[in-house]
């Protein structure tokens, strides 16, 4: 069972409650209210049974387990606050309304050597970066013989990566620091378009990766659930691009505990 007690650090404990192949759509269309059934003309019947939400809601995935997280709060408290509260659905948008990682998807899975280390994708953090931006972004020699990478999500906007917010009043926020490192597998930490440019987007890494250090910040860490996060990375990709899952990898609920 994932931990229920905080660590003596004190810092948050947060939880994703993963499942596979779910309809990221079906699970949004939950929050929202029921149609009127579908009625043939003329026919006081319902064409079909139940509703169109109704019917896209019955795929609901596979479940696969609870991944607990602690952020580190004590060493990065803006980035951890920033992520905890998506996680809780206390951060609002611009009419109020709540919005998080709750129903949104893993975009990207990489679970081979990398070319690229995790960075928001079209729009105005393109794949087609500037040479400066691209340069930034690549992996040194060593990099390309390590087996994983990593998962990343936190486009809640679009669900595929061209989506950023964050909890400060616009897109993206600064580093806060570097102190830590990705030295072990487990470890949450911010995708980015470059410096200070964190938002909602994040990675689990799945193997040590320290040729992301000093670019991209280290905010927390796996304290349950490494095996679910082992079974993401084994998920089948190549889906509108080489590092789509397949199937959705959805956060169905998440929280702080």
């Amino acid at each position: 069972m994932p931990p229920t007690k905080l660590p003596e650090s004190g810092n948050p404990l947060v939880f994703f409650d993963i499942t596979l192949g779910a309809s990221w759509l079906a699970l949004r269309l939950r929050r929202l209210p029921s149609p009127t059934p579908l009625r043939r003309s003329g026919s006081s019947r319902p064409s079909i049974p139940g509703t169109v939400s109704d019917l896209l809601k019955r795929n609901t995935g596979e479940p696969l387990g609870r991944v607990t997280f602690e952020l580190f709060k004590d060493v990065v408290p803006k980035t951890a606050e920033n992520f905890r509260q998506f996680c809780t659905g206390e951060s609002k948008d611009a009419r109020g309304r709540p919005q998080g990682y709750k129903g949104s998807k893993f975009h990207r899975i990489v679970s081979r050597p990398p070319t690229a280390i995790p960075f928001h994708e079209p729009g105005p953090f393109s794949r087609d970066m500037p040479r400066r931006d691209r340069e930034y972004h690549e992996t040194d020699g060593d990099a390309l013989q390590i087996q994983g990478f990593m998962c990343q999500g936190g486009d809640f906007l679009n669900g595929d990566g061209t989506g950023s917010v964050c909890i400060y009043g616009s897109s993206k926020f600064e580093d806060e620091n570097f102190n830590l490192k990705h030295d072990q597998p487990g470890l949450l930490s911010m995708a980015n378009a470059g410096p200070n440019t964190n938002g909602s987007q994040f990675f689990i890494t799945t193997v040590p990766t320290p040729f992301l250090d000093n670019k991209h910040v280290v905010f927390g860490k796996v304290v349950d659930g490494m095996d679910i996060v082992k079974m993401m990375e084994a998920t089948k990709t190549g889906y509108r691009g080489k590092d789509q899952p397949n199937q959705d990898v959805v956060i169905a609920q998440c929280g702080e505990m």
